[in-house]
């Protein structure tokens, strides 16, 4: 079984982690302020309906899936303006959390990532989501090359249209350029949902070399479905994405 590399991984990492970070960061201070916040008529969630709502191979068209250890990246070296943005990446901590990851067997991509979160505060996390929204409105652009040199030059777009009505709030974000190790150029494609549904998020992240736009926003709404389903106490449909490009 081949790994995605580790450049890629790190950006996919950075551009989930990050925002997330960011979110888990707020209401760990709310907190710590004792400011609680409104967690509404949000109902008790539980380890078995989030790993009901996580993504599983059913949900992949063709025959080279695999399911993959999930990888976070422990290092932390958000490129950018994304630094910014997470700088409390280290205080990501949700009450309750199933972490999937998907790739093509054969080279490694397209990777999926998916997460499942689950936090008490209902409150800060949708104060934040503003907060991180009006960060993204000015981190458009990455052109960076780290202490390991590794050159970032990658485009960042983003938008707040929900998935389904179902969805609280919703971030989208697409990442598109070049990353470069060692002289030698490499496109990327970054595609990642993070939608809210009470105290819960579920986000996915897809990576590839080439746009699999298509593939990703099938798996996008099959991930708010499968929650949707997970948190009424129902089995979550079996369908399956769009085909990777």
């Amino acid at each position: 079984m081949r790994t995605t590399p580790a450049p890629f991984r790190r950006l996919a990492a950075v551009a989930v982690l990050a925002l997330v970070a960011t979110t888990a960061a707020a209401c760990g201070d709310d907190e710590k302020s004792g400011d609680s916040g409104d967690s509404g008529d949000s109902p008790s969630v539980t380890q078995e309906q989030l790993d009901a709502a996580a993504l599983t191979l059913e949900n992949f068209t063709g025959d080279d899936w695999e399911e993959v250890p999930h990888e976070d990246d422990e290092d932390n070296d958000s490129p950018g303006c994304f630094g910014d943005i997470g700088d409390s990446i280290d205080e990501l901590d949700p009450t309750l959390e199933s972490k999937h990851q998907f790739e093509d067997s054969t080279i490694g991509l397209p990777s999926v990532s998916h997460e499942v979160l689950y936090f008490e505060d209902e409150g800060a996390i949708t104060e934040k989501f503003d907060e991180v929204q009006e960060g993204l409105a000015s981190c458009t652009e990455i052109n960076e090359t780290s202490d390991e040199g590794i050159t970032f030059d990658v485009t960042i777009t983003s938008d707040e249209e929900p998935i389904s009505d179902e969805v609280d709030d919703q971030i989208n974000i697409v990442i598109a350029g070049t990353i470069t190790q060692e002289g030698t150029p490499n496109n990327i494609s970054q595609h990642v949902s993070i939608s809210r549904i009470g105290n819960v998020l579920t986000q996915v992240g897809t990576l590839d070399l080439g746009d699999e736009s298509e593939m990703h926003a099938g798996l996008a709404q099959i991930a708010v479905d499968r929650l949707v389903a997970a948190l009424a106490g129902e089995e979550p449909a079996e369908t399956a994405a769009p085909p990777a490009a």
